[in-house]
């Protein structure tokens, strides 16, 4: 995005101008906070969806809890199988 710029600013005559959309206004940083404030209310309605589900406030805290560790546990048994990290990794006939 740097080089654009930089060739926008060298080619484009006066008067000429650019902008970024979609994506390219996620990459420059301009709704990090925004990002931070989904996330957060994901995981919160997940907890209420959970609570009312388990019919519980403490239970839903271990199922939250417990999948960052499964998704450890399946990074590190593709790093001891030595298989790629990609599209295709739940795929079980590579492991055959």
């Amino acid at each position: 995005m740097a080089a654009m710029e930089q060739v926008a600013a060298e080619v484009l005559p006066a008067g000429m101008g650019y902008a970024w959309s979609d994506m390219s206004i996620k990459e420059k940083g301009k709704l990090k906070a925004d990002k931070r404030l989904f996330f957060g209310m994901s995981i919160f309605c997940v907890f209420l969806i959970l609570a009312a589900l388990y019919e519980s406030w403490s239970l839903p805290f271990s199922v939250l809890l417990s999948v960052p560790v499964a998704v450890l546990g399946a990074n590190a048994g593709l790093l001891l199988r030595k298989l790629d990290n990609n599209v295709f990794c739940s795929n079980l006939d590579s492991l055959c």
